[in-house]
C-alpha cells in the first residue's frame, strides 16, 4: 500500500528520543539524503525523514525540503532548497520590493528577505521578486538561484524558542546576476507563493507524524496511538497528490490537521510517561505545528463556504 510507511512500521527500535543521533542539521541531512534518493515522491520524503529525525526541528525540515520539491519538481531528491519570501513589511505580494531588472540577455537581483528558513544550508535558493507594478498589482517571478551565488550574503538569526536547531536568516541581493532560465514561468504568487502554503502544512505534517510513529514503535507506546498515526500518514499521502488549490482538499487537511494536535498531545502524554528529557523537548517544539493556525482557519472556512 505505501512503501515509504512500511518502512517506518518496520524500522527496528531505536535510542531514546533523548539521546541524539544527529549533532547539527548538516548530519541529519547528510543521513536523509541518500534515503530519499530512493523513493520516488516528495511526500516519501517526507516521511522517511520523519522518521529518521530524533527531534521534531529534524522533522520539519525533511517536511520542508520535501515540500519544495513538490512545489518545483526540476528540485531533485537530493537538492536541499530555500523558500525567500518574506521582507522588511512582511510577505504579502504587495509588500516584496526585491527587484528583478532585465539586463542583456537576463536580469539583476537586488534586495533583502528578512526570514527565509534554511537559507545557509540550502544548495539553492526559491526568491520572489517584484519585475515592477502594473496598476495596482505587484507583479511577482519566481527566481531559482544557487546559494553560492556571487553577491548572495546570509546572515544568521538568533535560534527561535521552539526547534532552536534550525537556523532562519537574512538574506541579501546585490546586483545578483540571473539567467533568463533561472526565472519560474507564470505568476509567482499564484504558482509558488499560494500553493505552498497547502503543499507545507501537508509535508511536514507528514514529516511530524512519521517522527512521532517511529518513536511510537521504539519505545512501545500505546498501540492505538501509532494506529492512528499511521492513518494520519495514509491520509497526508494522498492528499499530496490532490490539488492544491480544491476546497475538497483544505476540507479535508483541516481534519489532518486537528488529527495532529490530538496526536502530539498525546505522544507528549506517553512521553511524560517514558523519557522525561524528550516530554520536555517536545514541549519545547510542539509550537512549530500550531504556527499560522488563523491563516488556517480562514482557509478552512473559505473551503467550506465554497463548497456550498
Amino acid at each position: 500500500m505505501n512503501d515509504a510507511l512500511d518502512a517506518v512500521l518496520e524500522q527496528a527500535a531505536g535510542a531514546p528520543t533523548s539521546a541524539p543521533r544527529f549533532a547539527t542539521i548538516a548530519a541529519f541531512r547528510d543521513a536523509w539524503r541518500p534515503l530519499a534518493v530512493r523513493w520516488p515522491s516528495p511526500i516519501d520524503h517526507a516521511i522517511v525523514g520523519g522518521a529518521l529525525s530524533d527531534r521534531l526541528g529534524y522533522a520539519f525540515s525533511a517536511g520542508y525540503g520535501a515540500a519544495l520539491r513538490r512545489l518545483v519538481p526540476t528540485l531533485g531528491p537530493d537538492t536541499h532548497a530555500c523558500l525567500c519570501i518574506t521582507e522588511a513589511a512582511g510577505g504579502h505580494p504587495r509588500a516584496i520590493q526585491t527587484a528583478l531588472v532585465p539586463e542583456g540577455a537576463g536580469f539583476t537581483l537586488t534586495g533583502a528577505k528578512r526570514w527565509a528558513t534554511l537559507a545557509g544550508e540550502g544548495d539553492v535558493l526559491l526568491v520572489a521578486a517584484s519585475e515592477g507594478w502594473e496598476g495596482d498589482k505587484n507583479r511577482i517571478r519566481m527566481v531559482i538561484l544557487p546559494a553560492a551565488t556571487p553577491g548572495i550574503r546570509c546572515v544568521a538569526l538568533p535560534p527561535t524558542p521552539f526547534t532552536p536547531e534550525i537556523p532562519h536568516y537574512e538574506v541579501s541581493f546585490d546586483h545578483v546576476r540571473v539567467e533568463a532560465g533561472a526565472v519560474l514561468p507564470g505568476d509567482g504568487y499564484t504558482t509558488c507563493i499560494r500553493p505552498f502554503r497547502t503543499i507545507e502544512d501537508i509535508h511536514v505534517s507528514a514529516a511530524a507524524a512519521a517522527f512521532l510513529l517511529a518513536r511510537a514503535r521504539a519505545e512501545r507506546w500505546p498501540i492505538e496511538l501509532g494506529a492512528r498515526l499511521a492513518a494520519l500518514i495514509v491520509t497526508l499521502r494522498a492528499l499530496a497528490a490532490a490539488p492544491c488549490d480544491a476546497p475538497a482538499t483544505h476540507i479535508a487537511l483541516g481534519g489532518a490537521l486537528a488529527t495532529l494536535h490530538d496526536l502530539s498531545h498525546a505522544a507528549g502524554e506517553a512521553w511524560s510517561a517514558t523519557d522525561p528529557l524528550a516530554a520536555a523537548r517536545w514541549h519545547r517544539d510542539a509550537p512549530l505545528l500550531r504556527i499560522a493556525e488563523k491563516a488556517r482557519a480562514t482557509r478552512l472556512t473559505a473551503a467550506w463556504t465554497a463548497t456550498r
